[in-house]
């Protein structure tokens, strides 16, 4: 019973989450390990709802033109499709499941890098430390918050907590926090009167 109340929380916790000058703040390191054998097993198909909390971004929005703008872009939507098509297909498996994250966590993080190279042209000399500094600190919790999940649900010498999907959970945290994380800098940079595009474009046609 312990058991199942703790994998409930950590799947709450990981759906609630969804790097000076010039530098790539890339969170890249965790989503390149290799899922182990059980991760790659075929797995039953069903529906899985993808949540996407407001979490710290938009505080700061009081038109809520930001908030409506970053709703609909474009990573989330492509996502989106990629997901539930996967989700339909005959060769749906977490394995591929795993590659779909990986993806995203790549485009998530390609966004993070450039919007903090665009946010540190709007600082002074000052700001850009402090900046620094917080980017920084919210890497080092990022990493470190990946560690423990890992260690203590899916690295147990009892066995993993998490079953086949562990992975694919632990993917979807990772990806959730540097979504977050990129949100929260596009704000900031909007808050400071500049328009916010991403970089990155739809696939859609």
């Amino acid at each position: 019973m312990k058991r199942i109340i703790k994998l409930c929380l950590l799947i709450a916790a990981g759906f609630l989450l969804v790097s000076c000058g010039k530098v790539t703040v890339g969170t890249a390191q965790p989503q390149n390990e290799s899922p182990s054998p059980e991760a790659t097993q075929q797995v039953v198909k069903s529906e899985r709802v993808q949540v996407s909390g407001s979490g710290n971004y938009g505080i700061y929005d009081i038109t809520g033109e930001f908030v409506k703008k970053v709703t609909n872009n474009p990573i989330d939507s492509d996502y989106e499709a990629e997901f539930k098509k996967l989700n339909q297909s005959k060769d749906f498996s977490t394995s591929a499941e795993l590659v779909l994250e990986s993806k995203y966590i790549k485009i998530w993080d390609t966004e993070l890098n450039s919007i903090y190279n665009k946010l540190l042209t709007e600082l002074n000399s000052k700001e850009k430390e402090t900046l620094i500094e917080s980017q920084k600190g919210w890497l080092q919790y990022h990493l470190k918050e990946h560690d423990f999940v890992k260690q203590v649900f899916y690295l147990r010498e009892s066995g993993p907590v998490l079953g086949s999907q562990g992975t694919v959970q632990m993917q979807q945290a990772i990806k959730g926090r540097i979504r977050e994380r990129t949100l929260e800098l596009m704000e900031y940079y909007t808050v400071l009167g500049n328009d916010v595009e991403f970089e990155y474009k739809s696939i859609k046609k």
